[in-house]
């Protein structure tokens, strides 16, 4: 165990064999990885457009929230060396058993193949990540202690809308959607397999991992090539006629997000 001096205090390193504070597994004087850790690629989308981020989780899990990797990142070009040299503690964290995590903010990624260099100590990977049109696919070298956990993950169009609507009576959150729907938005075909935002199952129906809050309401998914500022009024105006007694959050391919939350204190 070694203590780092940072701007903002006092930090314990520890390798990802020791616990938190709150649950101490004992040390492992050579600093080495021991523990499984999953990563993953995902594709963020938001108004100022689209990109790539890989995200490592570790399996160990700790006796309160706020663990996270030590890393650093190399980039030459298409091939990217990724450092994860241990755990940093945190001086205060939340009473929540949680794994440790860093995250890698790689921007835009344009059509081809990225090679990846992970490393740990005296351990390196090699990983692909291919990225099309369609999906973002990772290979991974054969090992014991790295698993990519979306191998295959599917990017979302440009015109598909999801969301969830809700409203303390059914007829406020219905009455959004078939608005929706009279302005133009259709019921979409799109490949079974995980998007991240949402996933379709092989029978074409969706799931959408947020939870609802209000009596009635559902979750939807759409295409819609029309103009995003019409869906965005359309939230709008519900903001402002139904006020607190609905919530929709509208979100699409084209970086929309629009909520009754945010849109309604506008003037």
């Amino acid at each position: 165990m070694k203590t780092l001096i940072s701007g903002i205090g006092v930090f314990v390193v520890l390798n990802l064999g020791i616990l938190s504070g709150c649950q101490d597994s004992g040390t492992d004087p050579t600093g080495s990885i021991d523990t499984k850790m999953f990563f993953s690629f995902l594709e963020g989308i938001n108004p100022s457009g689209r990109s790539i981020s890989l995200t490592f989780t570790t399996e160990q899990i700790y006796g309160m929230g706020g663990y996270r990797i030590i890393d650093r990142i190399e980039r030459t070009g298409s091939q990217f060396t990724i450092h994860l040299d241990g755990i940093q503690a945190p001086e205060a964290g939340i009473a929540i058993p949680l794994p440790a995590s860093a995250t890698f903010q790689l921007g835009t990624l344009t059509n081809g193949s990225y090679s990846f260099n992970i490393v740990t100590h005296d351990r390196t990977t090699h990983a692909l990540l291919s990225v099309t049109d369609t999906s973002l696919t990772t290979e991974i070298q054969a090992n014991n202690y790295l698993v990519a956990s979306r191998p295959r993950l599917l990017r979302v169009p440009p015109t598909i809308i999801w969301g969830q609507a809700e409203s303390f009576t059914t007829f406020v959150y219905q009455n959004f959607l078939d608005s929706l729907q009279a302005l133009g938005a259709l019921t979409p075909v799109l490949p079974s397999g995980e998007y991240y935002y949402f996933t379709i199952s092989p029978d074409g129906s969706f799931s959408i991992p947020s939870a609802l809050g209000m009596a009635y309401g559902r979750h939807f998914l759409y295409r819609f090539g029309g103009d995003t500022s019409v869906t965005r009024n359309l939230v709008k105006r519900f903001a402002k006629r139904y006020s607190a007694s609905v919530y929709v959050g509208l979100f699409g391919g084209r970086g929309e997000m629009y909520y009754t939350t945010v849109l309604g204190s506008e003037p």
